[in-house]
């Protein structure tokens, strides 16, 4: 039995891992984390752990305000997107549809250029022609505004990376922005006037925007040296969903901390989770989010 046992090469298993995972290995994590913190200005080290701690996406993290944040409770509200739903509509001109926007998304911002309109970076409404027939085809995003709110603990690690981003908005003069992480620079008026009328309107409050932390997070995955294909923000929530998973923690807890409506999406984790858990065991146990703030 010993003989028909016996290796004629390296084992499989590695390979099939490294071919199908979407999450980063522990030590990638931490190596990414560090480059962060040490090479990447600002609040992008806070903005990147809330993103991993919450296995968030890019928007609901730079949505979040001040006012969702009660530090004496140790409470975070974070509103999670939803999937898309769209009511679809025919007519006969666009006129006609802008009144049925405004109806639902008041300050929403139309562009001429695309036919949608945007409301705090997120499309809720968008025209097409129609290929049956000289009209168009409009779809508007149902009334639950693509987001749904989730209440949090706010645990000693995140405490600390809540102060750093007060600090940095105490010392940058964002201190009266409502956002948690404001946006960089202000947005030239001329670039779109309509949309400055709506910030305006909001308060003049305007958060950092997706495609900055896009960029910010594929040149820290660089610097790092993480695999190309796993350079991309997403990265941090299959890891995240994965980690938790191969701890042994109940998948009912993991299904909320991620906002998945439906525990299949979240037990689309457990496979490759399950064959982690002996591998990851030790590293886990070692609580892999404190290691993560520097």
């Amino acid at each position: 039995m010993k003989d028909i046992l016996e290796s004629f090469g390296e084992f499989e298993g590695d390979a099939v891992i490294n071919e199908t995972r979407e999450h980063l290995e522990p030590e990638e994590l931490k190596r990414l984390f560090k480059t962060i913190l040490n090479e990447s200005p600002g609040f992008w080290h806070p903005f990147f752990f809330i993103m991993y701690q919450f296995g968030c996406r890019v928007s609901e993290v730079r949505i979040i305000k001040k006012e969702a944040i009660s530090l004496p409770r140790r409470e975070i509200v974070i509103y999670r997107l939803k999937k898309r739903q769209w009511d679809k509509f025919s007519l006969e001109n666009i006129e006609d549809f802008k009144s049925i926007v405004k109806k639902r998304y008041d300050l929403a911002v139309f562009n001429e250029k695309k036919l949608n309109w945007h409301l705090d970076g997120i499309e809720v409404a968008k025209i097409s022609c129609s290929k049956k027939s000289d009209g168009y085809t409009a779809q508007l995003k149902n009334g639950s505004k693509g987001f749904k709110r989730f209440l949090y603990t706010i645990d000693d690690n995140l405490m600390k990376v809540i102060e750093r981003v007060n600090k940095h908005n105490i010392e940058n003069s964002q201190i009266e922005n409502n956002f948690l992480f404001p946006a960089l620079r202000k947005r030239r008026a001329g670039s779109n006037a309509a949309r400055m009328v709506a910030i305006g309107r909001l308060g003049g409050d305007h958060s950092i925007s997706r495609t900055m932390a896009w960029k910010e997070f594929k040149k820290s995955c660089e610097k790092s040296e993480i695999p190309s294909k796993l350079r991309h923000d997403h990265v941090l929530r299959h890891t995240r969903a994965t980690l938790l998973l191969a701890d042994g923690v109940p998948e009912e807890q993991v299904q909320y901390l991620l906002g998945h409506e439906n525990i299949a999406t979240t037990r689309g984790y457990l496979g490759l989770a399950n064959s982690l858990r002996a591998k990851y065991q030790t590293e886990l146990n070692s609580d892999i989010a404190k290691s993560l703030l520097g």
